[in-house]
């Protein structure tokens, strides 16, 4: 039987991504202020528009 790992202080059940720039600046974010601060909103708004970003770049719209 395995167990559920304890959520820690940001809400996440899982390791900080290192190896997912942007998914880690909002791992980091909602550590260090919470996970319902605003500076997690705009971290995840930057890191969404800089996906969105380097989609389009991909495609080359």
């Amino acid at each position: 039987m395995s167990s559920k790992p304890q959520a820690g202080p940001n809400g996440y059940q899982e390791p900080r991504p290192d190896h997912l720039p942007l998914s880690a600046a909002v791992w980091d974010a909602s550590h260090n202020f919470g996970r319902s601060s605003q500076t997690v909103v705009q971290k995840l708004y930057d890191a969404v528009k800089q996906l969105e970003a380097d989609v389009i770049a991909m495609r080359g719209e």
